[in-house]
C-alpha cells in the first residue's frame, strides 16, 4: 500500500520487471484507498451499498452540504466538507459525537444529514474507502479473519505520512502479524495539514510488538557535504528516530548561505544561478516555502527570457485571486472592459444574475461603458440585482481611491471594500491555501506603481508581457513549493527566503510545529546532490511596505563550518551581477564572499560553538522601538542561538523581533531598582 497512483503504478512495473512477466504478479499494488474500495465492493452487501457504487468528489460532496443545510454559501459548503473529511480521516463517524466536532464548530446534525443524504444516492466519499471497511472488519470478526488470510504479507510505502484511519486500520489487520512491514523516514514526515502523524512510525515498535527496526543509512543522491548539512538541520529535532545517514558519493562544494539586502537581489541571483545551470547542462531546483514568493521568481525568469517550469501550481498570473485583482484594476481604469465586468461584478456573489449581467455586457459591447448601460436598463433589472450593482459601484467610485499615492494601495482598497478579501480569507480556511498571502504579494509589487495615468499604464504593460509569456515548459529549471520537492532530485537546490515567519511559517508560536518545518526544511536540502544554497533578504515586501525581516531560526541553528556564508550588499545591477574573485571552475555561481561570518550572522561577543540566550528579554518586560513606538513583551522563544520575542505596542499592533539584530527596539530601563 502506498499513498499515490503513481507510486503503485512504479511498483507494479518494477515488480513485472522482476519476476518477468506481469501474469506472475499475485501481490494487490495500489494505494490505501484503491486497497479500501476493493474491500467495500467486495463486501458491499455488509455495508448497504450497490456492487457499482460511485465515489464522490468534493464539488458532489458540495452539492450534498447545500442540500443538507439551506442557504448557505459556496465556501461555507466548502469549509463543511472540509471539516467532515478531516473527521473521517480520524475514524470518527457522525454517530460518535465526538467532541472534536465542538472543537471544529460542526454541527452533528449537520454532519448526520449529510450521510444520510449520501446514503440515499448508494455512493460514497473520498473519506468513506478506508473509514467503512475499518468500521465493517472492527464489527465483523469473519470478514476480517477473510482478509488476514487473503493478505497475509503486508508492506506500506512512505509509512511516515499515514493519518488516524490508515493507522487503525492497519493495526486491526496486522498487529499481531509478524509479515507487516513499513518503510518510511519520520524526518521526512510534512503532511501533518493532511492530517499525517508522525507519531505513527515513532511508536512503531510499542503498537507492534515485536518488532525489529532496520536502518537504511546510505544516501545515494547528495554529496558527503550537503548530507553533513542535512543531518545537522534535522539533529535540532527531539521527535526522531536517530539514525547516521552517510554518503558514499564524492566529496563536493560547500553548500552555501547567502544574504540579499533585498528581494530583488535574491530574484537577480536566481537569473544568475539558472544562466550557471543552463551553460553546465544541470538540473536546478528552485524552492520556497509559501507559494506567493514565486511571483518575483517568475517575473525576473520571464524577463531573462530563460524557460522554467512552475510544478504542480498555477503560475502567479493565472491564479484565481490575481486574475480578479487584475480585473478589478482594469475595470476600475478603464469602465468599458466587458472582459473584466463579466468576471468580477458579481465575486463575491451579490445577487446580479447572469441574465442581468448578459443584458449589460450586450449594451457595452455598442461602446458604453458599464456604469451608462446600468442606468440606462435600471428598470429592468431584478431589486436584489440593483441592490448588488450600487453597492458595487460606489466601490469602483468611491472618492479616496484617487488619493491612494499607489496602485498597490488602490488595489488593496478596492479588494476589501468588494468583499474579495474576506472571500479568499474564509477560502483559505476552507481550503488551506495561500490566496489571500497571493494578493498581498501582488500588492507589494503594485505598490511600486504611483497612482498617476503614466505608471498605470507601466504597471498593466509589464502585467500583460508576464501573462503572455508565463507557460510551464520542459524544463531542467524547475520551480516549487519544499512540500512538492518531495521524492524528486536535483543536480543544484535553491532554497529561498529563508527567514523567520517563512520557514519556519506562521504568525503566532501557536500556529507553529517547528519540528515539521524543520522536517520540510530537511526534505529541501537533501533534494540536492552537488551544490546547495540557501537565502534570505535582510528586507522583504509586505503588503506594499518594505518591511524588515530575520534570518530563519533554522539558519541561526547550523554549525559555521558546514557553510560558505556570502553578503550581497545590493547598490545596482551591475554590482550584483558582477563577478567576484572565485574560481568559476570549482562553483556554480559568483558570489560575494566573506570569511566574517560570525559577526555578520551571529550575536556580537558569542562563541561560534556555544552563543548564549539573550536572558535579559523577559515576558511582561517593557520595550521601545524606534518605529512603533511603546509595548510590552508578550512572549520569549529561546533556541541555542538567539531568541524570538513576542511584542503587542500600545496601538494593539503585534510583532516578532530578534533583539539581537535589531539595534531598533530596546528593554526600557527600569526605575528604582535599587
Amino acid at each position: 500500500m502506498t499513498f499515490t497512483n503513481k507510486a503503485a503504478k512504479e511498483m507494479k512495473e518494477r515488480v513485472a520487471l522482476l519476476l518477468f512477466s506481469q501474469a506472475k504478479i499475485q501481490a494487490h499494488i495500489s494505494t490505501f484507498h484503491s486497497f479500501g474500495a476493493s474491500l467495500l465492493r467486495i463486501f458491499h452487501e455488509d455495508v448497504s451499498l450497490p456492487r457499482d457504487f460511485q465515489i464522490y468528489d468534493t464539488n458532489d460532496q458540495q452539492a450534498l452540504v447545500t442540500q443538507a443545510v439551506e442557504g448557505i454559501s459556496a465556501q461555507e459548503a466548502k469549509a463543511i466538507v472540509r471539516k467532515i473529511s478531516f473527521l473521517k480521516d480520524r475514524g470518527i463517524t457522525h454517530f460518535s459525537n465526538d467532541p472534536l466536532m465542538n472543537d471544529l464548530h460542526l454541527s452533528a446534525q449537520t454532519y448526520q444529514k449529510y450521510e444520510e443524504l449520501k446514503k440515499n444516492t448508494g455512493n460514497v466519499d473520498f473519506g468513506d474507502l478506508l473509514l467503512l471497511p475499518y468500521l465493517l472488519l472492527k464489527k465483523n470478526k469473519q470478514a476480517l479473519q477473510m482478509v488476514q488470510k487473503r493478505w497475509i504479507h503486508c508492506l506500506v510505502d512512505e509509512y511516515q505520512d499515514t493519518n488516524s484511519i490508515q493507522f487503525l486500520f492497519l493495526e486491526l489487520l496486522y498487529k499481531h502479524n509478524p509479515h507487516f512491514t513499513v518503510v518510511g523516514d519520520d524526518d521526512q514526515s510534512i503532511y501533518k495539514f493532511r492530517g499525517a502523524i508522525v507519531d505513527n512510525i515513532l511508536s512503531f515498535s510499542s503498537h507492534f510488538p515485536g518488532s525489529r527496526i532496520i536502518r537504511l543509512e546510505e544516501n545515494y543522491r547528495s554529496s558527503k557535504q550537503i548530507l553533513d548539512l542535512a543531518k545537522d538541520v534535522v539533529s535540532h529535532n527531539t521527535k526522531r528516530h536517530s539514525k547516521d545517514v552517510f554518503s558514499s558519493t564524492n566529496e563536493g562544494e560547500t553548500p552555501h548561505v547567502i544574504q540579499f539586502d533585498y528581494e530583488l537581489a535574491e530574484q537577480k541571483y536566481v537569473v544568475e544561478l539558472a544562466r550557471k545551470a543552463n551553460e553546465k547542462n544541470k538540473s536546478l531546483g528552485i524552492f520556497f516555502r509559501i507559494n506567493s514568493l514565486s511571483r518575483g521568481y517568475e517575473e525576473a525568469l520571464v524577463q531573462a527570457g530563460i524557460p522554467y517550469e512552475l510544478v504542480g501550481a498555477v503560475s502567479f498570473y493565472e491564479r484565481e485571486e490575481i486574475k480578479d485583482a487584475i480585473a478589478l484594476l482594469r475595470l476600475y481604469k478603464n469602465k468599458h472592459d466587458i472582459i473584466s465586468f463579466r468576471r468580477i461584478v458579481n465575486k463575491p456573489r451579490r445577487s446580479i444574475g447572469a441574465k442581468t449581467i448578459a443584458s449589460i455586457t450586450q449594451e457595452m459591447a455598442k461602446g458604453r461603458n458599464w456604469e451608462e448601460v446600468k442606468n440606462i436598463l435600471w428598470q429592468h433589472i431584478p431589486a436584489a440585482a440593483q441592490k448588488g450593482l450600487d453597492f458595487f459601484s460606489s466601490c469602483m467610485s468611491h472618492n479616496s481611491l484617487e488619493k491612494e499615492p499607489t496602485v498597490g494601495a488602490c488595489l488593496a482598497q478596492l479588494f476589501r471594500s468588494v468583499g474579495l478579501w474576506e472571500h479568499y480569507t474564509e477560502e483559505d480556511k476552507a481550503s488551506n491555501s495561500e490566496r489571500r498571502k497571493n494578493v498581498e504579494e501582488l500588492v507589494s509589487f503594485a505598490s511600486g506603481f504611483s497612482n498617476e495615468n503614466k505608471a498605470w499604464q507601466g504597471f498593466f504593460e509589464q502585467i500583460s508581457l508576464v501573462e503572455g509569456r508565463l507557460r510551464n515548459v520542459a524544463s531542467k529549471i524547475q520551480l516549487m513549493s519544499l512540500h512538492r520537492s518531495k521524492g524528486l532530485e536535483f543536480d543544484m537546490v535553491l532554497i529561498c527566503g529563508i527567514e523567520e515567519g517563512i520557514l519556519p511559517m506562521g504568525r503566532d508560536f501557536e500556529d507553529i510545529d517547528i519540528e515539521e518545518e524543520r522536517r520540510l526544511f530537511y526534505v529541501g536540502v537533501t533534494r540536492a546532490k552537488e551544490f546547495l544554497a540557501l537565502s534570505y533578504c535582510k528586507k522583504r515586501q509586505k503588503y506594499g511596505f518594505l518591511r524588515q525581516t530575520f534570518p530563519s531560526s533554522f539558519l541561526l541553528e547550523l554549525k559555521q563550518e558546514l557553510v560558505n556564508m556570502s553578503f550581497y550588499e545590493y547598490t545596482s545591477e551591475e554590482r550584483l551581477l558582477q563577478k567576484h574573485s572565485h574560481d568559476e571552475g570549482q562553483g556554480y555561481y559568483p558570489v560575494h564572499k566573506k570569511n566574517d561570518y560570525h559577526n555578520n550572522y551571529h550575536s556580537e561577543g558569542n562563541s561560534n560553538e556555544h552563543p548564549v540566550y539573550e536572558s535579559k528579554w523577559m515576558e511582561g518586560d517593557e520595550v521601545e522601538h524606534k518605529s512603533y513606538g511603546s509595548g510590552k513583551i508578550l512572549q520569549v522563544r529561546n533556541t541555542n542561538k538567539h531568541c524570538i520575542i513576542k511584542v503587542v505596542f500600545t496601538d494593539g499592533r503585534e510583532a516578532m523581533f530578534l533583539p539581537q539584530y535589531s539595534s531598533a527596539i530596546q528593554k526600557k530601563a527600569k526605575h528604582n531598582e535599587g
